[in-house]
């Protein structure tokens, strides 16, 4: 939350000095994603590229974030940690069939449970 902070103040800090800079970028050496938000991200990148490209360029990164990402995909809840249960609450509503195949694709013991359920006609 430290940053959330320094970004508030920065605002503040423009105000201030009567600055209205637009827009304002920040770039960072390195970055930490946590696996745990890819639904989120999911819903404004194309998810299969994101993995994909992290395949190509970071593999132990991406063999930790697919398997994490597996969880929330699946339809069963086993979460009580508020982040993790709304991260999985987003994934349901994504556009899954890519996803879902690519997940079928490349990890072997991503399972017919994570399968969104087919509606009868």
């Amino acid at each position: 939350m430290k940053f959330g902070a320094d970004l508030t103040l920065l605002h503040n800090i423009f105000d201030a000095v009567e600055v209205k800079p637009d827009p304002v970028r920040f770039y960072f050496a390195n970055a930490y994603v946590s696996a745990v938000f890819f639904p989120v991200l999911f819903m404004r990148t194309d998810g299969v590229a994101f993995l994909e490209h992290i395949r190509r360029h970071d593999k132990a990164f991406w063999f930790l974030a697919t398997k994490a990402v597996s969880r929330y995909l699946d339809p069963v809840n086993r979460y009580t940690y508020r982040a993790q249960l709304k991260q999985r609450n987003l994934a349901q509503d994504l556009d899954r069939a890519p996803i879902d195949a690519y997940m079928n694709k490349h990890i072997p013991e991503y399972h017919a449970a994570h399968m969104p359920k087919r509606k009868r006609k």
